[in-house]
């Protein structure tokens, strides 16, 4: 498919897409991803730019990293507003409002914490960055952009 798209963009296909594609229109079927495209065509030259891949989330597999950091790090049960919202039947129109209370939670904790925000190896180096966070303890800032993303993978997903 990207293959396509960039011989698209360096004038050697005439359509933008190929007649059959394995990606959900979702992800490529829309107005953003085609001003992308455009804009990369008007700008093309033998130096680049080069189209040569697409970064792809699996609506469920995302849900399932959002389950699993809930059921390792919540301590105020966010994790089971989450699954309300998941199970029995899906209900997307309430996954903005858990993503902005989730960010909300780590803005509280970072603003009103007392604690260091790093841990100091031996050598008095910083090692990783910890949130010193009552409700998600011990949550690194790479774990909470995970979480972040995969939310809204999800949220992206059922647009």
């Amino acid at each position: 498919f990207m293959w396509h798209v960039n011989q698209y963009v360096h004038r050697k296909k005439s359509s933008m897409f190929p007649e059959t594609v394995r990606f959900p229109d979702w992800m490529w079927k829309n107005r953003p991803f085609y001003e992308l495209v455009e804009w990369l065509r008007k700008r093309a030259s033998s130096d680049g730019p080069y189209v040569f891949g697409m970064d792809c989330y699996c609506k469920e597999e995302a849900k399932q990293e959002v389950l699993t950091f809930l059921d390792f790090y919540d301590r105020e049960n966010l994790g089971k507003v989450f699954r309300g919202t998941c199970f029995p039947t899906e209900q997307p129109d309430r996954w903005p409002d858990l993503l902005a209370k989730l960010q909300w939670e780590f803005q509280k904790d970072l603003s009103h914490s007392s604690q260091h925000l790093s841990q100091r190896s031996g050598n008095g180096s910083c090692g990783s960055i910890v949130l010193s966070s009552d409700k998600f303890r011990g949550c690194s800032k790479l774990d909470q952009f995970n979480i972040e993303q995969n939310l809204e993978c999800m949220i992206a997903a059922d647009e």
